[in-house]
């Protein structure tokens, strides 16, 4: 059996990727001005043999390794997987590069150097966190087709976020 855990990390300050393509989407993809906000963190996904203690392990690397975390610019936190991680409510959206080269050179890292004999896999995503005006007020709807608008690249005038070309992705809704 197997078990797994997240690890969000977001900047401290300001996240300029983040305040770019905020910037982007409300003034040049349509409708664009119903986005309220738009967050981004880093997400590392640990699949860990059950049992091993490797979730507590991990949570001391992030606090003492860097390997994950840089005090002085992230804030970060472990949750039981990223759907259940969100700080605030909006439509979460975890996109992932095909192939993963981070996660697997974290998995190697872990294993080789800090002894994580337990762990299986390691797998790296960006979230984002999209805050749709009218999207809290009930069942999606059209916020939920307007969300994968601005993320999913499918034209010059449509999506952001993610590049189908290469990028996988994930929707959930966090509340």
């Amino acid at each position: 059996m197997s078990e797994s855990c997240a690890l969000l990390v977001r900047h401290r300050h300001q996240d300029l990727d983040a305040r770019t393509a905020e910037d982007t989407i409300r003034k040049r993809l349509e409708e664009g001005e119903r986005l309220l906000g738009l967050g981004r963190e880093e997400c590392w996904e640990f699949i860990y043999r059950e049992g091993s203690g490797l979730r507590e392990r991990l949570e001391v690397l992030a606090e003492s390794a860097n390997l994950f975390v840089n005090p002085n610019k992230h804030l970060y936190r472990f949750s039981d997987g990223w759907q259940s991680g969100a700080l605030e409510q909006g439509v979460l959206l975890l996109v992932r590069n095909q192939p993963d080269l981070e996660g697997p050179l974290a998995l190697e890292t872990l294993q080789k150097e800090y002894g994580c004999e337990g762990l299986q896999e390691v797998r790296y995503g960006t979230l984002w966190i999209l805050r749709i005006a009218g999207s809290m007020n009930g069942p999606l709807g059209d916020e939920r087709e307007l969300a994968e608008r601005f993320a999913i690249t499918r034209s010059r005038g449509d999506g952001l976020l993610v590049n189908p070309h290469f990028q996988t992705w994930e929707w959930e809704i966090a509340e």
